[in-house]
C-alpha cells in the first residue's frame, strides 16, 4: 500500500498530480457547496471541474498512446546542451542582487513590522509594499521576482542538489532566507517542494523528506504566528457588536415611545419636561419685566423700588437724628439726651455723687449715640449702594436672562420638533449596522465553513478557500459581468493578443468578497479552469485543459529531473490560479524551454537505492 502511495510521487506519474489536487481541493467541496449554496454558480463549478478533468485525462492518454513526441526529437537538443556550472551561480547572483535592492529600497518590510508587533492589516500593507506598489521602472520588479523565485532559482537549486554541488546547502539556506521578508506563508514551498520530490524519486535519502517537511512546517507556522493569522477569526467581536446594537435599538425604541406619548398628549419625556420648566421661567421673567417697566415709567413698584423707598426713609430719619445731635453739640438745640442732661442738671443739688455718676453715664451715652448713628449710616449707605446698583442693572439683567431662556427654548423647541425624525434616523442607522454585522456573521460562515479559530483558519485556507473563491468568481461573473466572457482580459499578455481591455478580475472578486477596505493590490485567485471559463467559456475550459495536459506530457517525456521536480509547485499554483499567469509571469514556459538545454549531469533511474545528499 505504501509503495503504491510512493509510486504516485514518481516523476513518470506527474500527470496524476493535477487530478489529485483538483480532487482534494474542489470535488468534495463542490458537492458540499451544492448543498450549501444550491445555485447556478455551484452547479457550474461542478460541471467545469468535471469537464476540465475529462479533457485533461483524455488528452494525456491520447498523447501517451500515440507517442506524440518521438525520441529522435528529444535527442535533437543533446548537441546544444548548456553547462549548469555557470548557470546556477549566474542566476543566484542576479536573484540575490534583486532581493537585496528590493529590501534596501522598501518602505516597510513585513517581517520587521511583525517583530515590532504590527497589526494584521499593517503587515498585509507592508507585504504589498515590498513588490506590488512599486512605481516607474520598478514596476518590473514583481515580474522579475516571480520568474526568478518561482522558476529560475528552484531550477538552479535542484540542479545543484542533483549534481551535488558543494555550495548546495548554502544556496538552499540563502534562498529560504530570501523568501521570508514578505511573510507569505506558502513561499517556502518554492524551495522545498522540488527537493522533497527529488528525495521521493531517489536522488538522496528519504530522511531528507522529513527534514524538508519539518523546515517547511516550522517556517509556515512561524509566519502564521507572526502575521497573527486567524486571530479574531471568530464571532466573539461580531456577537458583541450585535448585542451592543440591540441594546442601542432598545433605548431608541423607548425614546420613540416616550416621544409618541408626548405628541399624543398622554405623557412626557425629558424634552417636554425641560420645555415646561423653561416656559415657567419665561412667564416669571415676563412678570418681573412688566414690574420693572412700571417702576421705570413711575407707575408702580417692585421689590427693588420698595427696598430703595424704605432705605431712603431710613436715611432721612438718620439725617434728622444726626442734625439734632449736631445742634446739641453746637449748643443750638436739644434732643432726648440734652433734655435728659438738662433735667439731671436741675437735680444736681440733690446729690453730688449721684450727679457725677449720672454725668459720666450720660456722656458715655452721648458718645455712643453719635457712634451708632455713624455706624447705621454706613450700613444704610452700603445697602443703598447695592440696591442703587441693582436698580441700575435690573433691566439689562432681565434682558440677558431673557436671551438665555430664549436660546434654551429655541434649542429645546428644535429638539422637540426634530426628535422623532432623529430617532427614526438613528433607528435606520442601527438597523443598517445590524444588517452589516449579520452579513458579517453569514459572510464569515461562508468563508469559514470548516470552523473558527487559528487551527480552523489553516484548514479553511487550504481545503475551503480555493473552492469558495472559484465559486465567487462565477458569482461575480454572473452578477456583475452579466455572463459576458472576458476574452483573455484577466491576463495582460493574453488581452494584448485578443485585443481585449485588461480587467483585474482577481482584485474585483476580492472587493466583491471583502469590500474595498483591504490592500489595493489584494487579489482572489481562482483555479485555471474557472479562469478559462470566465474568459472563453466552455471552449476555454477544454483548451486550457488540453494545453496543460500537453505540457505535462512534454515535461514527462523530456525526462529532465530538475524540470520535473519544479513542475509540482507550478501545478499547485495552477490548481489555485490562472494558467497564463503561471505559464508566462511565473516562468513555467521559460523553464520548459531551458529544460531542453540545461540538464543535470547526474540523473538516475529510481531503483530503490539512494545516495547521500
Amino acid at each position: 500500500m505504501l509503495n503504491r502511495i510512493f509510486a504516485i510521487t514518481q516523476f513518470k506519474n506527474i500527470w496524476l498530480v493535477l487530478p489529485l489536487l483538483l480532487a482534494v481541493l474542489y470535488v468534495p467541496q463542490a458537492l458540499w457547496g451544492l448543498h450549501i449554496f444550491g445555485d447556478k454558480s455551484a452547479v457550474q463549478l461542478i460541471l467545469i471541474i468535471a469537464m476540465g478533468l475529462a479533457v485533461y485525462l483524455g488528452t494525456y492518454f491520447i498523447l501517451w498512446r500515440i507517442d506524440a513526441v518521438p525520441s529522435s526529437m528529444l535527442r535533437a537538443g543533446d548537441s546544444l546542451q548548456w553547462s549548469a556550472t555557470y548557470f546556477v551561480p549566474i542566476v543566484s547572483v542576479i536573484y540575490f542582487a534583486l532581493i537585496g535592492y528590493v529590501l534596501f529600497t522598501a518602505q516597510k518590510i513585513a517581517l520587521l513590522e511583525a517583530f515590532r508587533g504590527a497589526s494584521q492589516d499593517d503587515i498585509a500593507f507592508a507585504r504589498e509594499a515590498l513588490f506590488k506598489t512599486r512605481e516607474g521602472w520598478e514596476k518590473i520588479l514583481p515580474y522579475l521576482n516571480a520568474i526568478f523565485s518561482s522558476a529560475l532559482m528552484p531550477f538552479a537549486l535542484v540542479l545543484s542538489y542533483v549534481d551535488r554541488r558543494r555550495y548546495r546547502h548554502y544556496l538552499l539556506f540563502l534562498f529560504c532566507l530570501s523568501l521570508l521578508p514578505s511573510l507569505e506563508k506558502a513561499l517556502i514551498l518554492k524551495a522545498m517542494v522540488p527537493l522533497i520530490m527529488l528525495a521521493l524519486n531517489g536522488y538522496f535519502p528519504i530522511k531528507r523528506v522529513f527534514q524538508f517537511v519539518a523546515v517547511s512546517t516550522l517556517v509556515i507556522a512561524g509566519a502564521f504566528m507572526l502575521t497573527k493569522s486567524g486571530e479574531g477569526n471568530n464571532l466573539d467581536e461580531n456577537v458583541k457588536a450585535l448585542k451592543l446594537l440591540q441594546s442601542q435599538k432598545a433605548v431608541v425604541d423607548k425614546l420613540k415611545s416616550d416621544r409618541q406619548s408626548v405628541i399624543d398628549g398622554t405623557g412626557e419625556d425629558e424634552i417636554s419636561r425641560a420645555l415646561k420648566q423653561l416656559y415657567g421661567q419665561k412667564s416669571n421673567l415676563e412678570k418681573l419685566k412688566r414690574q420693572r417697566q412700571n417702576v421705570m415709567n413711575g407707575k408702580g413698584e417692585d421689590e427693588i423700588s420698595r427696598a430703595l423707598k424704605q432705605l431712603y426713609g431710613q436715611k432721612s430719619n438718620l439725617e434728622k437724628l444726626k442734625r439734632q445731635r449736631q445742634n446739641v453739640m453746637n449748643g443750638k438745640g436739644e434732643d432726648e439726651i440734652s433734655k435728659a442732661l438738662k433735667q439731671l442738671y436741675v437735680q444736681k443739688s440733690n446729690l453730688e455723687k449721684l450727679r457725677r455718676d449720672q454725668q459720666n453715664m450720660i456722656n458715655d451715652a452721648a458718645r455712643k449715640a453719635w457712634t451708632n448713628l455713624l455706624e447705621q449710616e454706613k450700613v444704610i449707605d452700603k445697602q443703598l449702594e447695592y440696591y442703587v446698583k441693582a436698580d441700575r442693572e435690573a433691566w439689562p439683567n432681565l434682558l440677558e436672562q431673557e436671551k438665555i431662556i430664549d436660546r434654551q427654548l429655541d434649542y429645546y423647541i428644535k429638539v422637540d420638533r426634530e426628535l422623532l425624525p432623529s430617532l427614526r434616523q438613528q433607528e435606520k442607522n442601527i438597523d443598517a449596522q445590524m444588517k452589516y454585522y449579520k452579513w458579517v456573521d453569514s459572510h464569515r460562515h461562508k468563508y469559514n465553513a470548516l470552523g473558527f479559530g487559528r487551527v480552523a483558519f489553516v484548514i479553511n485556507r487550504v481545503l475551503w478557500i480555493p473552492y469558495v473563491t472559484a465559486y465567487d468568481w462565477l458569482g461575480y461573473f454572473d452578477q456583475h459581468l452579466k455572463g459576458q466572457f472576458l476574452h483573455g482580459a484577466t491576463s495582460s499578455l493574453v488581452s494584448r493578443i485578443s485585443g481585449a481591455e485588461p480587467f483585474p478580475m482577481e482584485k474585483e472578486v476580492f472587493k466583491y468578497q471583502f469590500g474595498t477596505g483591504g490592500p489595493q493590490t489584494a487579489a482572489a485567485n481562482a483555479t485555471f479552469l474557472v479562469d478559462a471559463f470566465v474568459n472563453f467559456g466552455w471552449f476555454g475550459v477544454a483548451f486550457y485543459s488540453f494545453l496543460l495536459a500537453a505540457l505535462i506530457y512534454l515535461i514527462t517525456v523530456v525526462g529532465n529531473p530538475a524540470m520535473q521536480a519544479c513542475s509540482y509547485y507550478f501545478l499547485i499554483q495552477i490548481s489555485m490560479g490562472g494558467l497564463p499567469g503561471v505559464f508566462f509571469s511565473n516562468g513555467m514556459l521559460l523553464l520548459i524551454l531551458l529544460s531542453f538545454f540545461i540538464k543535470p549531469k547526474r540523473a538516475v533511474e529510481v531503483t530503490g537505492k539512494t545516495s547521500a545528499a
